[in-house]
């Protein structure tokens, strides 16, 4: 017996779906190691981007000649001191160090690679230290700051 050319049979081969089932992981591996990548850095872009932001704020207070509440009779600037994975802003005072030292740390898997120890921002609009770059990196990417004498904060972003 042989089937007549009006039955057909329905349905996909088996190859037909393996293809289909390869293309798809291929395209989902691709697709899962570009979105990882984009993730890490976006991490690192807003890690160097709170960096800026809190060396702007260290930069206005010593601006703005914001002195701390107590132990202080005169304001010689803001200092921002860093380490491998984070930093540290402070007021600096003819006494010293004074005020709360705020400290923050990078997300890990990030590090500062090219880092002055400490940078200090002079009272009253009177600039920074000389010019300095820093560059926050995730071991893929780099992102870099550049710090001017005149105290502003330039973005030169992904190297």
């Amino acid at each position: 017996m042989t089937a007549s050319p009006a039955t057909r049979h329905c349905g996909y081969t088996l190859i037909e779906l393996l293809v289909t089932l390869s293309i798809i992981g291929i395209i989902l591996g691709v697709g899962i190691a570009r979105f990882d990548n984009y993730n890490k850095t976006q991490k690192l872009r807003q890690a160097a981007l709170t960096v800026k932001n809190d060396l702007r704020l260290a930069q206005t207070k010593a601006s703005a000649g914001l002195k701390p509440s107590s132990g202080c009779s005169v304001l010689l600037g803001y200092t921002v001191t860093f380490t491998g994975t984070g930093y540290t802003t402070q007021a600096l005072c003819s006494e010293g160090p004074a005020g709360t030292a705020d400290t923050a740390s990078l997300s890990p898997g990030l590090t500062f690679t090219t880092v002055p120890s400490t940078i200090t921002f002079a009272p009253l609009g009177q600039g920074a230290s000389p010019t300095e770059t820093i560059s926050v990196t995730n071991g893929s990417n780099t992102y870099s700051l550049q710090l001017r004498a005149s105290g502003d904060v330039d973005d030169l972003g992904l190297q």
